[in-house]
C-alpha cells in the first residue's frame, strides 16, 4: 500500500485518485488520512523528523570517539518509532573505523536535524531496549572488530570498509575486500597441492590451481574438526567471501569452504607479489584464522542485544534450532513416546534455563520433540502430580540424558 499511496501523491493533493480522475469523483473523504501515510512514508526512514520528538543523549564512546543521541518519534498516541544518532568525533591512521563498524552496523549517513544539520549516522532500534550501555558495548564491538581485523589480515583477508576516512575528509575511503576467483576452486586443468597446516578448529590445505593459460593461481580449502559447522560460523565464512564445495578432493570428498589469489605477472619485481600474499597469507592461518573468527563473533555479540547486526546471522533461537536439526538422529526415539499424561520410561534431554530465557528453552525443546527425542521440558508436564515417585523416575531419567545436553544453558551459548 506505501507504494501506491507514493505514486498517486500528487492525485492524492489535487483531491483525486485513479488513473480516470477527470474531475468525476474526487475522495477528499479520504484525502487527509493517507496524506498523513504519505508524509510518514516519506520522512520517518531519516530519522529526523516525526509527529513528536523525544531526545535522550546516551553519552560517549569513551575509547573511540563517538558520541551518541537516542531519539523517540510519535507519529500518534500510541504509534512510535526509536533511532540512535552517532556523532564520530577521531579516526585512526589505519584499519577500519569507527564509521565502518556503524556502516556494518546498518546506520546510514545523513545532515541531523538535531545537531544543527552536522553530517550523522543514524539507524532504527526495535522499542524497550535499555540504551544507556550502548556507547560502552560500541567501544567493545569496534575494540573486537579491530582485534578480528588485525589477526584476519595476516591470512590474506580485508574486511569491508564501506566508509574509511570520508566522513572526516570528504572524500571516498571505500576498500575492495575482493581476491579473485578462480573457477569453482576444485575443477582445473591442473591441481596440485603445495602444503598443509591446521589450528584448533580448522585444517588448511594450500593448492596450486590451473584453470586455463591465462588463469591460474591459489587455493586454499578450509575444513572445520567438528562437523557440521554452526549456522554462527557459517556466517562468518560467508562474510570472509569464503565459497563452500560439497565434494573437496582435498578432504576425502567432504564439503570444504575455499578462497583463492589469482596469480599476477610481475616483471618489475625480483620476487612476484602476488606469490609474496599468498603464501605469507597461508603461513598466517595456523595463528590467526580461528582467532580473527572469533573476534569477529565477539563484536558481533555486543550489538545483537540491540537488534544491530555486524554479521548476517540469525537470532539465537534460530540459529540454536538450525545446529540441534544438523545433529539430530531423526530415526531415533520413536519407540519410547509417553503415554498420554505420563512421563516416558527415559529422558533423552533435560532442559535447565533461566526464567528469561524461557522463549528459546521452548524453542529448543519443540525442536528435540519434534525430531523424535524425549525431552524433560516444565511445561510439557504441567499436569504431574507432585511427589516422590514422580520425583524418583525424574531423577533417575536425568542420569541417563544425554551427556551434551543435560544442562544447557542459554546465556552461556551466547
Amino acid at each position: 500500500m506505501q507504494g501506491d499511496l507514493l505514486r498517486h501523491r500528487a492525485l492524492l493533493y489535487s483531491g483525486c485518485f485513479g488513473a480516470k480522475c477527470d474531475g468525476a469523483r474526487p475522495i477528499r473523504r479520504y484525502a487527509p488520512k493517507l496524506q498523513r501515510a504519505v508524509f510518514r512514508a516519506e520522512f520517518v526512514k531519516d530519522f529526523h523528523k516525526g509527529l513528536k520528538i523525544g531526545q535522550q543523549q546516551l553519552g560517549r564512546s569513551a575509547a573511540f570517539g563517538v558520541d551518541f543521541l537516542a531519539i523517540e518519534h510519535q507519529w500518534g498516541k500510541a504509534d512510535f518509532e526509536y533511532s540512535i544518532h552517532a556523532f564520530p568525533s577521531q579516526f585512526g591512521l589505519s584499519g577500519l573505523q569507527t564509521t565502518d563498524l556503524l556502516a556494518l552496523l546498518g546506520f546510514q549517513l545523513r545532515n541531523c536535524a538535531f545537531r544543527n544539520g552536522r553530517p550523522c549516522y543514524s539507524v532504527e532500534v526495535i522499542p524497550g531496549l535499555d540504551l544507556s550501555r550502548f556507547p560502552n558495548a560500541f567501544d567493545a564491538a569496534y575494540g573486537a572488530l579491530s582485534e578480528a581485523e588485525r589477526h584476519l589480515n595476516s591470512c590474506g583477508f580485508q574486511l569491508p570498509q564501506p566508509e574509511g576516512w570520508g566522513y572526516f575528509t570528504g572524500r571516498t575511503g571505500r576498500r575492495d575486500a575482493s581476491r579473485g576467483v578462480l573457477g569453482d576452486g576444485h575443477s582445473a586443468a591442473h591441481i596440485e597441492e603445495r602444503n598443509r597446516s591446521e589450528d584448533e578448529a580448522f585444517r588448511f590445505i594450500f593448492g596450486w590451481t590451473v584453470v586455463g593459460p591465462r588463469e591460474k593461481g591459489w587455493v586454499t580449502h578450509y575444513r572445520a574438526k567438528n562437523q557440521p559447522v554452526s549456522a554462527e560460523v557459517m556466517q562468518v565464512l560467508e562474510f570472509l567471501g569464503l565459497r563452500s564445495f560439497n565434494q573437496c578432493q582435498f578432504f576425502d570428498f567432504e564439503e570444504c569452504w575455499w578462497s583463492s589469489f589469482k596469480y599476477v605477472e610481475d616483471d618489475h619485481r625480483p620476487f612476484n607479489r602476488s606469490i609474496e600474499h599468498a603464501t605469507g597469507a597461508f603461513q598466517g592461518l595456523a595463528a590467526n584464522f580461528s582467532p580473527g573468527v572469533a573476534k569477529l563473533l565477539e563484536a558481533h555479540a555486543q550489538m545483537e542485544p540491540y537488534g544491530l547486526n555486524l554479521l548476517p546471522i540469525s537470532d539465537v533461537g534460530t540459529r540454536t534450532t538450525e545446529d540441534l536439526h544438523k545433529h539430530i538422529d531423526r530415526t531415533r526415539g520413536a519407540d519410547r513416546r509417553a503415554q498420554a499424561g505420563g512421563l516416558p520410561d527415559r529422558f533423552d534431554v533435560a532442559i535447565s534455563f533461566a526464567g528469561t530465557e524461557r522463549q528459546h528453552a521452548e524453542a529448543l525443546a519443540k525442536a528435540l520433540r519434534e525430531a523424535g527425542y524425549d525431552v524433560f521440558y516444565d511445561d510439557f508436564y504441567p499436569a504431574q502430580p507432585v511427589g516422590q515417585e514422580p520425583v524418583r523416575v525424574l531423577s533417575r531419567n536425568l542420569q541417563q540424558t544425554l551427556p551434551l545436553l543435560r544442562h544447557l544453558c542459554f546465556k552461556g551459548i551466547r
